[in-house]
């Protein structure tokens, strides 16, 4: 994996609170994703506004709900890269948020999660 501010490395950001998904979705993406892609976690809004603030994202995977607020914080702030951010939730209303790339429903369905991410993580600029 490459440094975060390494230009030439993709760099996707996967914001999840529940560690067993997490997981998951990290093996799963570092397995099909190329080689210098780096995968960085936050389980908190305060830690993906830290992770925000430090480095730029190609792609951002974002639970909606989290311990201390929800995603559209985020949005509000102008901290995601709209384009290319995939909200997952269990909650309904968050298909309807303004500015994000596409909505996937929990339980989450990979078979058309994972070409989605890798999709928006290999667009150019």
């Amino acid at each position: 994996m490459t440094d975060p501010d390494h230009p030439e490395a993709r760099h996707l950001l996967v914001i999840e609170d529940d560690a067993e998904q997490a997981r998951l979705l990290l093996r799963l993406l570092g397995s099909c994703l190329p080689a210098d892609c780096e995968l960085r976690l936050a389980s908190t809004l305060g830690e993906a506004r830290r992770a925000l603030h430090a480095a730029r994202y190609d792609c951002v995977l974002a639970d909606y709900e989290l311990p201390d607020g929800a995603l559209d914080e985020l949005l509000d702030a102008g901290l995601l890269p709209a384009a290319r951010t995939i909200v997952m939730s269990g909650e309904p209303t968050a298909a309807k948020l303004r500015g994000i790339s596409w909505f996937c429903r929990k339980p989450l369905d990979l078979g058309q999660l994972m070409p989605r991410v890798i999709e928006l993580v290999q667009q150019p600029g």
